[in-house]
């Protein structure tokens, strides 16, 4: 059974910069694999984002033309999802570091679907969004929005994306 977003409880919005520095960690090249203490911290973090955006991107695949290519693969790479997370980390440390580079991959295919999607479904809740490239930081207005400092655009996280508009009292 699928949870309505607008009834999932109200925790820390997952900030999409956040999600991309913790893929970079997980993908970056080194010349040995990460302590295991240090990889296991890495996996949970993964694992956390993995679940948070997980139902927007499938919303997005849901959205494809059912017999495209495109359909085709993004619903098996998202069918394959469950399978990775149910996965351990495994007893080496080799295969510590190959599983979280696995779903360091499988994160930032959610970013690339969930992005657009977090898009699509604030636009179809009647607030229209532009994406904003400035980096100069956000500020947090009193009604607790965040908007960009330059333009003034207001932020969208996938969570916000995902638990839809507030319920009305």
């Amino acid at each position: 059974m699928t949870q309505d977003p607008r009834t999932i409880t109200r925790s820390p919005d997952v900030d999409l910069t956040e999600i991309k520095t913790v893929v970079n960690r997980a993908l970056a090249e080194r010349p040995a694999p990460l302590a295991y203490e240090v990889l296991f911290e890495l996996h949970q973090e993964l694992v956390r984002h993995i679940r948070v955006l997980t139902p927007l991107a499938q919303k997005r695949v849901d959205g494809q033309w059912r017999g495209s290519v495109e359909w085709y693969n993004d619903q098996t790479r998202m069918n394959r999802i469950a399978h990775e997370l149910g996965e351990g980390l495994g007893n080496g440390l080799m295969s510590a570091a190959s599983h979280v580079q696995a779903l360091g991959y499988t994160l930032q295919f959610l970013v690339q679907k969930s992005e657009t999607a977090a898009r699509a479904t604030q636009t179809a809740m009647g607030s229209t969004v532009v994406p904003c490239s400035h980096t100069n930081g956000w500020t947090r207005t009193e009604e607790g929005e965040q908007h960009c400092s330059s333009c003034r655009t207001k932020r969208v996280t996938a969570y916000d994306a995902l638990r839809g508009p507030a319920p009305e009292e």
